[in-house]
């Protein structure tokens, strides 16, 4: 059995699943930017994103959500580009769609920030902000 999600000294230890099939490699990620970014990525999909979401200090949960949020600017382009073409999807739509994609784009992660600055929530040197435990 493949070991989708692991606790380790140096992180938390996801399956990478753009590989499988064909190849089992793994990625450590130590801050919750980094796993917001395997999310981003679709490196790692579904329950072990919750699993690491309980590892994180209260301080950290909602910039680590908001981060995690932002939808992939492309594949909303694709969905609503079909739904205009196929006539599923008034104009108007598809416009708030979009804009609201860039809105989120741009303040998720600017908010994440504030929010991390504010709590002064350590992202990086000296200790991990993840508990491991």
């Amino acid at each position: 059995m493949i070991q989708t999600l692991e606790w380790t000294d140096s992180g938390v230890r996801f399956i990478d699943q753009t590989k499988l099939p064909t190849e089992e490699t793994y990625v450590t990620c130590k801050t919750y930017t980094q796993v917001a970014d395997v999310i981003r990525n679709m490196v790692v999909r579904g329950a072990p994103v919750y699993l690491y979401r309980r590892a994180l200090v209260p301080a950290q949960r909602l910039p680590f959500a908001l981060a995690s949020a932002i939808p992939s600017l492309s594949i909303i382009v694709v969905i609503t580009e079909i739904g205009a073409k196929t006539k599923m999807m008034n104009p108007d739509a598809v416009a708030a769609l979009i804009g609201a994609a860039l809105l989120s784009i741009l303040l998720f992660p600017t908010i994440a920030g504030v929010i991390l600055e504010r709590s002064a929530v350590p992202l990086t040197g000296g200790e991990s902000p993840v508990s491991l435990r």
